[in-house]
């Protein structure tokens, strides 16, 4: 995690890769729809929701939460106040926003079957609702990587947390790691709902900045469900990287570290028994 061995040229973007097939979207972007995906996990939805919303959110604003749109429409789902969504302040709230659709989409009859258009356009309402297909193949990926059902689907190639050009969306520098893994609890817990959080200080070798370290749990369960909980939270924590300051997230059996992010996730064999992070813990997220 040195800074050195970061590359100072490095264009920052995610990538969510299934058999093969790869699609980019920025950090500000992915950060948007890991928000978009834990509330499907957290309410228990399938991944086609998530595709589903996406798809929808993409078309709308490009999955970036905009102050603006057409007429009175706002946020990454261009909601609008005058029909009913929420105020102008809570459909510009991604969390609220993603709840929102939802809360709609989940009663449209046999959505999980419907074409991506039908499904969207019956929650929307929009004049081209042929246009969200075209972003069907880019919300199948990210949902599938995002979810846990493509464990390992979700890299990012960050720049380091203190050079110059880090992501617009990323927090100050000047925000502290503690400050910043508090940040992070409250935004899993808010979204994921049923996850157990707690955190500490630790030393990094690797690190010139204090490092703080989320850990997340499964209260002892031990089944195929919480493995792919466990990959969603810690595809989050990848795609929500530039967000909250993010160095490392590890699983117990593989760990991506931001500063060799061009090797995507590594294996615990790969590593050195220093740098392993999630022996004991699902999740393990480090905050510099």
């Amino acid at each position: 995690m040195s800074r050195s061995t970061i590359d100072p040229i490095v264009t920052p973007k995610c990538t969510a890769t299934v058999k093969e097939t790869s699609y980019d979207l920025s950090p500000e972007q992915a950060g948007n729809a890991a928000i978009i995906s834990a509330v499907a996990v957290g309410r228990g939805l399938p991944a086609r929701a998530v595709t589903i919303a996406l798809a929808t959110a993409e078309q709308e604003s490009k999955l970036i939460n905009v102050d603006y749109g057409h007429a009175d429409s706002l946020g990454l789902f261009q909601q609008r106040p005058s029909q009913d969504w929420g105020s102008e302040e809570e459909v510009q709230d991604p969390l609220y926003a993603t709840n929102k659709f939802y809360d709609a989409l989940v009663k449209v009859k046999n959505y999980r079957s419907l074409p991506i258009t039908v499904a969207a356009q019956k929650v929307q309402r929009s004049a081209y609702p042929e246009a969200y297909a075209q972003h069907e193949d880019m919300a199948r990926n990210f949902a599938s990587g995002l979810t846990g059902n493509t464990p390992g689907g979700i890299n990012c190639r960050l720049r380091g947390i203190s050079d110059p050009g880090t992501d617009d969306e990323a927090i100050d520098e000047s925000t502290s790691p503690e400050d910043a893994a508090e940040r992070l609890k409250t935004s899993l817990v808010q979204q994921f709902v049923s996850v157990q959080v707690s955190s500490r200080e630790v030393s990094d070798q690797h690190s010139e900045r204090a490092v703080w370290e989320v850990r997340v749990g499964s209260r002892g369960e031990n089944s195929a469900a919480v493995a792919q909980r466990n990959w969603a939270v810690a595809s989050w924590g990848v795609a929500s990287a530039g967000r909250y300051n993010v160095v490392a997230v590890a699983t117990k059996q593989k760990q991506w570290i931001r500063s060799e992010s061009g090797k995507a996730w590594q294996a615990d064999r790969e590593l050195s028994t220093a740098d392993r992070l999630g022996a004991d813990s699902d999740v393990v997220i480090r905050v510099g």
